[in-house]
């Protein structure tokens, strides 16, 4: 009798652990480096104010990285000394803007994506899909497109955000941004006509 119900006991036991790894694999989860900073960053802060500066510096990291990742690409395997100038360039100063960027989130506790994001590389396949003119066409609009994007962000940041620190860090990407911006349309006027 009492092997009748050890046996009731252990396929209780069996079931109800079966039972909650169901429950708990159907649970999404995040495989995004930005979704899984933006997660940790929910838990890590108490204040909606302070969560909404750590999702902008998340944004940031995001669009910094990718504009990095595809000026390595461009430096690489644009076809015009122009481009691959710009890419040079993106992935120097960008990079450099990721490294201080990391270092302001640091100091206010905030995660940001350790590993590519899923956005950037599907940018880096797109992009590393084209080649010749196509490619160095197809960069100069991301980069225009990106850098568009990022004004729009730091503009934000730089008026929404709660910490001083936070908002004078845009305060100073904006100009070399809008001058990003600039020099790629510049480029972009004179690749679009070539053959």
């Amino acid at each position: 009798m009492k092997i009748l119900k050890l046996t009731k006991t252990g396929i209780a036991a069996i079931i109800t652990g079966v039972v909650m790894f169901a429950f708990t694999s159907c649970e999404p989860q995040p495989d995004d480096s930005k979704e899984v900073a933006e997660e940790q960053n929910e838990e890590t802060f108490d204040t909606r104010q302070t969560e909404k500066d750590a999702d902008y510096l998340v944004d940031a990291a995001a669009i910094l990285q990718k504009n990095t990742k595809l000026g390595e690409l461009a430096a690489t395997k644009a076809t015009t000394p122009e481009v691959k100038d710009l890419g040079s360039d993106m992935a120097k100063t960008h990079g450099d803007d990721l490294a201080e960027l990391q270092a302001l989130a640091t100091s206010k506790a905030i995660t940001l994506p350790g590993a590519t994001t899923e956005n950037t590389m599907d940018a880096y396949e797109d992009l590393n899909d084209k080649t010749g003119l196509d490619f160095d066409k197809k960069y100069c609009d991301k980069v225009i497109s990106s850098h568009k994007d990022a004004i729009n962000k730091m503009e934000t940041i730089e008026q929404k955000a709660e910490d001083a620190d936070i908002r004078a860090w845009a305060t100073k990407m904006l100009p070399h941004l809008r001058s990003h911006l600039t020099t790629a349309e510049g480029i972009q006027n004179t690749v679009k006509d070539m053959k």
